[in-house]
């Protein structure tokens, strides 16, 4: 850990950084809830790095996946770290929808959507891992705001297939995910319909018919979206 620790210190150095943290993401996946003592420190380097203005911003959305597989090692444990990591969430996601796709550069829109993707995976981390230790009820004051970024990622035409895969994980299906971490959605963890007026929205049934019904798209995006469908159909029932 203190190499980590070093590397992670290291925000003018991108490719630096990127190797802590894919050797940080391979040591959680290894030790799991092992890793809950060194969490403390490693929560606070990161959001040093994503708050730096120093550290290059195509790092910032791997960081933000780190928090996620963070959840996912620590269930439970994860709670004290929730309230941050969320505001955390909804400030990339503001900042990443504030920009205007049509006025950006190609380099602008890879970075928007590879931000997108961070944060989607990191949310399906942090659903995953309190879900998985009967910690989901946790989750009940963000709801508003993660179904308020996927509607507004839904509104985007020129979104990613992977992208938009990851919406309807996280919408209503249980997956492999980047980094071959599984998936497990938000009607998953709410399974008695207590976020029943949250998939009354049109868009929810419009975006898995997008997913669905491409036939460019990869056959585990549509297999992820028709999951998804008779999931959100189960909360409405």
């Amino acid at each position: 850990m203190p190499f980590i620790y070093a590397a992670l210190e290291a925000q003018d150095q991108p490719q630096l950084l990127s190797a802590a943290l894919g050797v940080l993401s391979d040591v959680i996946r290894a030790v799991g809830e092992q890793i809950a003592p060194h969490c403390d420190q490693i929560v606070r380097y990161l959001f040093a790095d994503v708050e730096s203005a120093t550290v290059s911003r195509m790092v910032k959305p791997s960081i933000l996946a780190v928090l996620g597989e963070i959840a996912l090692a620590i269930g439970a444990a994860f709670e004290t770290y929730l309230p941050v990591v969320m505001q955390l969430l909804q400030q990339a996601a503001t900042l990443g929808n504030g920009a205007s796709r049509g006025a950006s550069g190609f380099e602008m829109l890879d970075y928007l959507d590879s931000l997108n993707e961070g944060i989607l995976e990191a949310y399906s981390g942090i659903i995953l891992g309190l879900k998985g230790a009967g910690k989901a009820a946790a989750l009940a004051p963000y709801m508003q705001s993660l179904f308020g970024f996927l509607s507004l990622l839904h509104t985007d035409p020129d979104k990613s297939e992977e992208t938009l895969k990851s919406m309807v994980g996280i919408i209503g299906y249980k997956s492999f995910m980047a980094l071959s971490l599984i998936s497990r959605d938000v009607a998953e963890a709410f399974p008695n319909g207590e976020l029943r007026e949250f998939f009354h929205k049109d868009w929810i049934m419009d975006c898995l018919k997008q997913a669905r019904s491409r036939t460019v798209y990869r056959a585990q995006t549509r297999e992820t979206a028709r999951w998804a469908r008779e999931m959100v159909k189960a909360q409405l029932s």
